[in-house]
């Protein structure tokens, strides 16, 4: 798919990534009539554990069909090949794994033993760090590289679809999460337990004796171990996404594009809690992609909202020219599978939302799904043909859609938004709020950092102003080419992260700040005045104390103006030079500017 003459637009068809789907005797008449509708890909899925049911005797009937059709019909097929969910390679693995080898079960509470009995049924889970599971994915994922990286309907790889990373405690996660500690500190165990023991002494004397925190709050051992466990789990699943992405470029000679398919979700917010750090992808892959649906709430998003997360998936890709895509957005009507609200997007507005991917970058779209399943989850739902496969209104008006851009294909796959301004929207803030936030009720949980950079941004948006966001480490090494540089909630500075700060506006730049600024480290631990990291003098002022407030009483006068504030204010010490914007009503300094 690196051919810029044509913008690869279609669906999810077959095979899919759990069974089952219709009948191979009607997908040639589906896949002609995809090409017929002006589409020029379609998406399917390697399930290896219907290939390979007993091991080492594969069957690729299915994949075999469904490529060689695309061929026949000059159409490609985007192929999802690694992992699914929280697992390695494919949806299900394959159930000789466990009953012939003994492979490893997740094991998801601290507490359980390693060797406790698994709840009896017949799905079978394998843990992604188990040895053995690896190198029999491994060998499978490299025989249907090696399979099909010539054939002539291949036209990219999806490495792992909607990541996470649940916590496992098994011994073997264990033992990773070890080394991972060894390189964090230096192999010195004494660095470790000086970390670790803010809370209460922590007094190891072994590297074996290392466990991994149970969980994080008033009294399960401080912030560092839990903030450490996170960290690990989420460069554990960087590491697995490169590793699989490393294979297709090591056994396919034509150099097909991998990409990966985030959620919205991992996008807007949750991406820690699935032990996932965005920022690694665009480093370990050539198309980073999305899901763009627009129905999983109660109410359709703002298109604000949704923009928010076409940029943070642009601004992952980091390098300009770079492509993402557009893996997964909703081609039909839902009723009411997975608990949903019933919820169709009117053609117009569907198509509108391929637009605005277009226009923020997206270099590929496929809509979930082309037809639906036939059985079990979403069959009959979120299909863009009919059930029975005949051509509703959404389908032609899709691929008419998608000959329009392909007709200028050329235009659309070489140009790029540029932004002017950039979002902090930081992993290491996240992990802390996170962190202080776990305990939290979901009927209380707010989601401060979620909320703050997401109304940075639909402030910009509102003003027609486009806007990208970048992680704490682009600031810290210097070289951001932008003119303002907005930091909403960003409760944690590092020492590099202050300087970097620094060096951007020394060669230039604006920084506009928001409560709270850097009152704490990247462990939690409190700088006493705000901001932290000696970076008072480049705002004009400190900040020693919060208080929750009522917006009307507590509101910010700029001259003529009142500003309401939310939920908190803060009375600013001012330094020398530093020009006070707004004060509070009793005549405290509250919104500073400071040239420099």
């Amino acid at each position: 798919m690196q051919d810029t003459s044509w913008f690869p637009f279609g669906g999810q068809y077959v095979p899919v990534v759990k069974a089952p789907e219709v009948p191979m005797s009607e997908w040639e008449r589906d896949i002609r009539q995809l090409k017929e509708l002006g589409f020029t890909a379609f998406r399917a899925f390697v399930a290896w554990d219907r290939i390979e049911r007993e091991e080492g005797v594969r069957d690729y009937t299915m994949l075999d069909t469904a490529l060689d059709l695309a061929a026949r019909y000059e159409v490609k097929v985007l192929l999802s090949l690694g992992g699914v969910f929280e697992n390695l390679c494919g949806l299900y693995p394959p159930q000789w794994l466990v009953r012939d080898h003994g492979c490893q079960q997740p094991i998801r509470d601290a507490t359980t033993p390693a060797n406790a009995p698994r709840p009896a049924g017949p799905r079978q889970s394998v843990c992604l760090d188990d040895p053995l599971y690896r190198a029999r994915a491994g060998e499978f994922m490299t025989a249907t590289i090696q399979r099909y990286a010539a054939h002539a309907g291949l036209g990219g790889w999806v490495v792992w679809n909607e990541p996470a990373n649940n916590p496992c405690y098994c011994p073997h996660t264990q033992a990773r999460f070890r080394a991972w500690l060894k390189r964090r500190y230096h192999d010195d165990l004494g660095q470790l337990r000086a970390a670790w023991s803010l809370e209460f002494p922590v007094l190891y004397r072994t590297w074996d004796e290392v466990e991994p925190p149970s969980g994080v709050g008033f009294v399960h051992g401080g912030y560092q171990p839990w903030l450490d466990w996170r960290t690990f789990l989420a460069d554990n699943l960087s590491e697995a996404l490169g590793w699989i992405a490393d294979l297709v470029r090591a056994h396919d000679p034509l150099g097909h594009p991998t990409s990966v398919n985030l959620t919205p979700g991992e996008l807007g917010g949750g991406a820690v809690a699935k032990g996932l750090n965005i920022w690694d992808l665009g480093r370990v892959l050539e198309r980073p992609g999305m899901s763009a649906y627009t129905l999983w709430d109660s109410a359709q998003p703002e298109p604000a909202d949704l923009a928010a997360r076409f940029a943070r998936l642009r601004s992952v890709v980091r390098e300009p020219g770079k492509p993402w895509w557009v893996v997964e957005t909703e081609a039909g009507p839902v009723y009411w599978v997975h608990g949903m609200v019933p919820r169709y997007t009117r053609t117009p507005d569907r198509l509108l939302r391929y637009w605005q991917a277009i226009g923020h970058g997206a270099k590929a779209c496929f809509g979930w799904m082309y037809r639906s399943r036939v059985g079990n989850a979403q069959a009959g739902e979120f299909g863009m043909l009919a059930w029975d496969g005949q051509v509703t209104e959404r389908a032609a008006a899709t691929g008419e859609l998608s000959q329009a851009i392909n007709r200028h294909a050329s235009l659309i796959q070489t140009r790029y938004p540029r932004a002017e301004v950039a979002i902090l929207a930081a992993q290491a803030s996240d992990l802390l709020y996170r962190t202080e936030t776990w305990e939290a009720r979901p009927e209380t949980f707010r989601n401060y950092w979620q909320r703050s950079w997401n109304g940075a941004y639909r402030m910009l948006w509102r003003q027609r102003v486009p806007a990208d966001f970048v992680d704490d480490s682009q600031v810290a090494e210097g070289g951001l080419d932008y003119r303002v540089l907005l930091v909403p909630f960003h409760l944690n500075l590092s020492e590099p992260l202050a300087r970097g700060l620094e060096e951007y506006v020394r060669r230039g730049g604006t920084v506009i700040a928001d409560f709270p600024l850097g009152f704490k480290d990247d462990g939690g631990l409190l700088w006493q005045r705000a901001p932290g990291a000696g970076l008072a003098p480049l705002f004009g002022g400190w900040a020693n104390d919060a208080l929750p407030c009522e917006a009307d009483e507590d509101s910010l006068e700029l001259g003529s103006d009142r500003l309401a504030p939310l939920d908190f204010r803060q009375a600013f010490g001012v330094l020398d030079g530093a020009e006070v914007l707004g004060r509070w009503h009793d005549g405290s300094a509250g919104l500073l500017s400071q040239r420099t």
